[in-house]
């Protein structure tokens, strides 16, 4: 018995390049990734809002558990680098291999950190962990389909992220 996008190539028919719009591109996502991703952006929308709605001693934990779970996406995201590596002897350099792991390495920094400079650490691994999913994509490691669902996704993580920012710095 087959499982729903199991087994079946994820690329688009034009080779991971297309001029189409990034809703018409979002539709050949697999709904397992789909729902997976939509579901994995849960977490931050909510303990953003519980910062902002919460009681304080509860919006302080909505703090540490949002810095939390972004620092484990944003290993989850670095990932992604480390399997293309593995895909065999024309990928597997330094480069990719290497970068591949400094997203964990931010994560670990931010978890470490005072909350400011840990939501803007968490920030800047998530744009930059972007920036090189793009560069992947572009040049057809990845199917086009990934850069555009990793746009939407980081666009909401990072709102999240600002948005909490704003509400410790200014709100509470």
């Amino acid at each position: 018995m087959s499982r729903e996008g199991e087994g079946k190539d994820v690329r688009p028919a034009s080779g991971g390049r297309t001029d189409r719009g990034s809703v018409v591109i979002l539709r050949e996502v697999p709904r397992p990734v789909l729902w997976l991703a939509l579901a994995g952006l849960v977490p931050f929308l909510a303990f953003t809002a519980a910062i902002g709605l919460a009681p304080f001693v509860w919006s302080v934990r909505a703090l540490v558990v949002l810095i939390n779970y972004g620092a484990v996406v944003l290993t989850f995201v670095g990932a992604v680098h480390w399997g293309l590596a593995l895909q065999g002897p024309d990928h597997l350099s330094w480069k990719r291999l290497g970068w591949s792991v400094v997203p964990a390495l931010l994560g670990w920094g931010a978890v470490n950190m005072f909350p400011v400079p840990a939501l803007l650490t968490l920030a800047f691994g998530f744009f930059l962990a972007f920036m090189l999913d793009v560069q992947a994509a572009n040049q057809g490691l990845l199917p086009l389909w990934y850069k555009v669902l990793r746009r939407v996704l980081t666009v909401v993580v990072m709102l999240s992220l600002g948005v909490a920012l704003v509400i410790i710095t200014y709100l509470r």
